[in-house]
């Protein structure tokens, strides 16, 4: 009796799944943060969104985009763009990239006279990092998530975009 042969979706090595996913509860303030960006909603019910990035990080030796060229990262989606006030950006290891990789911080161009960002919320485990854009102004902010490899005692910086529009149809 033969069986029917099953039905996988072949991804690519490349491909990163997304699925819904709810940022993390558990978390604890980076040693990296700063003030906390001045919330732009009034109290009441939050209609925030939460955008999560999948971010891959690997040891390549040679011809990477991080780390003096020996380490590889690639964030999916590569831009975040930010058109609602409080905004959670979570950003969040993939279950390929080894164990050995987590996060210990965020550095940000964010000003320090009307910050758009929180400080970074780091999870126990290290493999998620949640920030929250306020995107009350139309500013650039360059971000730098510190990631750490144990397994060679070295920090790597990853830099994925984040625009944002506070104003979007304008």
């Amino acid at each position: 009796m033969k069986s029917k042969p099953s039905k996988k979706s072949a991804k690519s090595s490349k491909e990163v799944s997304l699925e819904k996913s709810k940022p993390s509860k558990k978390l604890v303030k980076s040693k990296l943060s700063k003030k906390p960006a001045k919330s732009s909603k009034k109290a009441g019910p939050r209609d925030t969104e939460t955008i999560v990035v999948a971010v891959q990080v690997s040891y390549v030796g040679n011809g990477g985009n991080a780390g003096s060229g020996i380490y590889q990262y690639v964030c999916v989606p590569s831009t975040v763009h930010v058109t609602k006030t409080d905004t959670v950006i979570s950003y969040q290891m993939t279950p390929q990239t080894g164990a050995e990789f987590t996060f210990i911080g965020l550095y940000t161009t964010d000003s320090l006279y009307e910050p758009q960002l929180s400080a970074p919320l780091i999870a126990p485990d290290g493999r998620s990092i949640e920030i929250v854009h306020a995107n009350a102004v139309a500013v650039l902010i360059n971000v730098a998530l510190q990631v750490q490899d144990s397994s060679k005692q070295s920090r790597v910086s990853c830099d994925p975009q984040v625009t944002n529009e506070p104003n979007p149809g304008w």
